[in-house]
C-alpha cells in the first residue's frame, strides 16, 4: 500500500496531526523515515490503528466523503509511484537506445571498406604495361 506523510495521514483519517504524531510518539502507529527525514506511514497501518472508518464531523453524517478522500489519497500515491517507475523506465529505454546507436555506428564501421581509393594514374592496363608507356 502506499505511504502517506503526517498532514496526508492526518486529512485520510480525520484526526489531528497531533494525534497521528503521539501515536508514532507511543508505537501504536509504525512509520519510516524517508530521504530528506520525513516520517512516512503506510495505509495499512492507519487502517489498522483508527480503523476503517474514520470519525464523522457535522458536515458528513455519513462519512462517505472520508471514504472518498481516503481513495482518493490512496491513488494519488499509486499514480506518483507509477509516475516514478515510468521516468526510471524512460530513462533506461534512452539508455538502451544510446548504446544501440554505439553498436550500430561500430558495425557499420566494420562492415565498410575502409582501404583508400586507388590513384587512377597509378593503375595502368595490361597492354601498357607490355608496350611500356
Amino acid at each position: 500500500m502506499p505511504k502517506l506523510g503526517l498532514h496526508a495521514a492526518a486529512e485520510l483519517t480525520g484526526r489531528s496531526r497531533s494525534t497521528i504524531h503521539r501515536a508514532m510518539e507511543r508505537g501504536r502507529l509504525s512509520y519510516e523515515r524517508d530521504e530528506s527525514g520525513a516520517r512516512l506511514v503506510d495505509t495499512a497501518e492507519l487502517l489498522r490503528v483508527f480503523g476503517e472508518s474514520p470519525p464523522e464531523d457535522a458536515s458528513n453524517r455519513d462519512g462517505n466523503g472520508k471514504r472518498h478522500a481516503m481513495h482518493n489519497v490512496e491513488l494519488r500515491a499509486k499514480l506518483e509511484l507509477e509516475q516514478a517507475k515510468n521516468a526510471l523506465l524512460q530513462e533506461r529505454l534512452a539508455e538502451i537506445r544510446e548504446e544501440r546507436d554505439r553498436w550500430r555506428e561500430q558495425a557499420t564501421r566494420l562492415l565498410t571498406d575502409q582501404r583508400p581509393a586507388p590513384q587512377p594514374d597509378a593503375r595502368r592496363g595490361w597492354w601498357r604495361r607490355l608496350v611500356g608507356k
